[in-house]
């Protein structure tokens, strides 16, 4: 089952292999670089691999096509710092619209339908997560904020108490700032950052 996948890699074509784990809840990329991934998206890939459904056997090994794989899934069993493969899927050539396929868990020889083939074969950016930052805001009580003062770069560091105020700000000396407005912009960048999306805090 997909939820059972802690770890996986694939190989589309020529491409360079994928290689992603599972680390606490959240899966990240081990090659061709590090990177955090979408979790949503990568729950629909699994389960659009671990869900293909064979249309029918066959006997032809010879035309399958596997020594020079169209597609190649691996998942892992972890074990202490390594781990190993658990299973093989090979995708091999095609046939009429249909794919030759095989698991080293069931080395019997099948066809699947292209358009399944078709939805394995998304693009890496597909995966990767487009979020800004990765905390949770209820967790953060500091941050340094940097920000250009004329042609100076400032760094202020503020702490958020438990009462909600924050230590710092009256380190700030520009024009028109008071603690009261201050207070109030860095709880909207607070959140901002929490919600990941820079269009609110860098403005």
């Amino acid at each position: 089952a997909a939820t059972d996948i802690r770890e996986f890699s694939y190989k589309n074509g020529t491409q360079s292999e994928v290689r992603a784990a599972l680390l606490g809840k959240e899966w990240n990329l081990i090659a061709p670089f590090a990177a955090k991934l979408n979790k949503s998206a990568v729950d629909t890939f699994l389960q659009d691999v671990t869900g293909l459904r064979v249309s029918r056997f066959v006997d032809d090994v010879a035309a399958s096509g596997f020594t020079s794989p169209t597609y190649t899934f691996n998942s892992y069993e972890r074990e202490g710092e390594g781990s190993t493969v658990n299973e093989t899927m090979t995708i091999g050539k095609e046939d009429n619209g249909s794919f030759y396929v095989r698991s080293t868990l069931n080395p019997s020889t099948a066809q699947i339908e292209g358009f399944q083939v078709q939805r394995l074969s998304l693009d890496l950016a597909e995966l990767i997560s487009t979020e800004v930052t990765t905390f949770n805001l209820s967790e953060v009580n500091s941050a340094v904020v940097s920000f250009l003062d004329g042609d100076q770069q400032r760094d202020v560091t503020l702490t958020r108490g438990e009462d909600g105020s924050y230590s710092g700000l009256e380190s700030l000396t520009i024009e028109g700032f008071t603690l009261e407005t201050g207070a109030k912009r860095i709880d909207e960048w607070w959140q901002a950052l929490s919600d990941s999306d820079p269009d609110q805090f860098l403005t």
